[in-house]
């Protein structure tokens, strides 16, 4: 715990000129329990905290690189149609199950001011929804460069292209600058991240076979 009396106060300038303000603010909402005491750490500042914020960048990168090569406009999804796509899987039906429920559980940490539960909510599906599950599922056929393939690949950028989407919004508060610069370079042409809605549920006929895809899913 930071204290005069230890000699050990962080000077806000000299933090904020070695880490970016939305780390800074993201790790004191992430870490802080309304309840409890804060006990700051510049190591675990630049650990966890960082790795969400920068595997979010990359996951933004990785969508973009890949979907130049198909010329598909990130700006332009609509996921109302890939949901009837025959070659939307299992997998996108999972993701969109997970995201279904961080949508809930942030808005309903936010409306409750425990943002330490929003942003660990956000963390898992960055980390572990996004990055190690349904990207490494679904990378084979994102780099198969067939026309035939097309409508596949098609429905994946749309997937992982709506998830960030919806994490930019929902980590916005907490991530203001990164949050409005990759939402606005890479799926709206907006000139503010504010100006988008709230994010929502979507309907049952995105989950058609929810129950299903939780068992199948279960071992992740």
């Amino acid at each position: 715990m930071l204290s005069k009396s230890l000699g050990n106060v962080m000077d806000a300038k000299d933090l904020l000129s070695k880490n970016s303000v939305d780390l800074v603010r993201f790790y004191l909402l992430w870490k802080a329990s309304p309840i409890d005491s804060l006990n700051f750490s510049l190591s675990e500042l630049v650990a966890r905290p960082y790795q969400v914020l920068n595997t979010l960048f990359n996951l933004h990168v990785y969508l973009h690189q890949n979907s130049q090569y198909d010329n598909f406009d990130t700006k332009k999804m609509d996921i109302d149609n890939v949901a009837k796509s025959k070659l939307f899987g299992i997998i996108e039906e999972w993701l969109i199950s997970k995201l279904q429920s961080l949508i809930t559980v942030v808005t309903q940490s936010f409306e409750r001011c425990r943002f330490n539960e929003g942003a660990k909510a956000i963390e898992y599906f960055i980390i572990n929804d996004l990055s190690q599950v349904y990207v490494p599922f679904t990378r084979d056929d994102l780099w198969d460069d067939s026309p035939n393939t097309l409508e596949r690949r098609s429905v994946i950028y749309s997937i992982l292209g709506h998830a960030l989407s919806q994490v930019d919004i929902l980590i916005h508060p907490l991530c203001p600058f990164i949050s409005n610069y990759l939402h606005l370079m890479f799926f709206t042409t907006q000139q503010s991240i504010l100006i988008e809605s709230w994010p929502k549920t979507l309907p049952c006929k995105f989950c058609k076979n929810e129950s299903k895809n939780k068992e199948k899913m279960a071992y992740k």
